[in-house]
């Protein structure tokens, strides 16, 4: 399977990445800059969807790490949704999905995402 990826954003600040195909040593550098471009711009909130991922290795694991901890220091947010099974596994495994901030879904990450900017501004009536 070939590797891309494809970037979406629809909101202001808040950018998706969506890598397609397997995660691996070749296409970890690939994704590395590609995220590095889109840190250079105005972004919030980070979303990594995992959808058309299928394959992860070491090496991919530690893009995404890395990808964290830039986003950490920059005071930005990052999530990971929809991990097929075996993705989700892996992190599982190695005991990071507690740090990296895994969802189940868009939806669910959007509950979160409310839930924080409800608790920043202190509105309860704050708009979805």
């Amino acid at each position: 399977m070939e590797f891309e990826i494809k970037i979406d954003q629809t909101t202001t600040g808040i950018i998706t990445v969506l890598p397609v195909g397997p995660i691996n040593t070749e296409t970890s550098i690939t994704l590395d800059k590609e995220i590095d471009k889109v840190l250079a711009k105005s972004v919030k909130v980070l979303v990594l969807d995992m959808e058309e991922v299928d394959f992860i290795t070491s090496a991919g694991v530690g893009i995404i790490v890395k990808i964290k901890t830039s986003l950490k220091q920059k005071g930005c947010e990052f999530a990971m949704v929809n991990l097929q099974p075996q993705i989700k596994k892996v992190f599982e495994i190695i005991r990071l999905t507690s740090i990296l901030d895994v969802f189940a879904s868009r939806k669910e990450l959007d509950e979160y995402l409310y839930r924080v900017q409800r608790n920043i501004t202190g509105n309860e009536d704050f708009e979805r």
